[in-house]
């Protein structure tokens, strides 16, 4: 894997890394709901679970994120746990080579990254999630400007 190594850890299970909020915060607004949600490659040896709540992703339209078909989705290191497949996935990096673009050296497919505005994140291309067909129409999609990082990197809000 490049020598690079990623956090393999236990799993978040049925009710670990489950956090139920009330369905309102006290200003009124809908809390977010977590729940975990397991993915992986197309061959079934890199696996991996999150815990999130899957209400917004982000499409990016850099020459990547094209060409990848990629869908994207943030977690934070402490919600990611790559269950299996440390030793069959490679690295893939370019331009300033600070976004980490994992594969799986098997069949190709690309679980998720390190990206580059947030190196120590996780972005999960939600497409690889085992539950994606049962929740997409619930996803709110918006589309980052990847062609104009620099720019756009600054501007964005979801």
């Amino acid at each position: 894997m490049s020598g690079q190594r990623l956090r393999m850890g236990r799993t978040l299970g049925s009710r670990e890394g489950y956090f139920r909020k009330s369905e309102y915060t006290k200003n009124g607004s809908l809390a977010a709901i977590m729940r975990p949600y397991r993915g992986g490659c197309h061959c079934g040896r890199v696996r991996f679970e999150i815990a999130t709540d899957l209400a917004k992703a982000t499409a990016c339209n850099c020459s990547i994120c094209t060409k990848k078909g990629a869908l994207h989705h943030r977690v934070p290191p402490e919600r990611f746990t790559l269950l299996s497949g440390q030793d069959d996935l490679t690295l893939y990096r370019f331009g300033t080579k600070q976004a980490k673009h994992w594969f799986c050296k098997h069949c190709g497919i690309h679980p998720f990254s390190n990206p580059r505005a947030n190196p120590g994140a996780y972005s999960i291309n939600i497409h690889c999630l085992d539950d994606y067909e049962q929740e997409k129409d619930n996803i709110a999609v918006k589309t980052f400007d990847g062609k104009n990082w620099e720019n756009a990197v600054n501007t964005f809000k979801f």
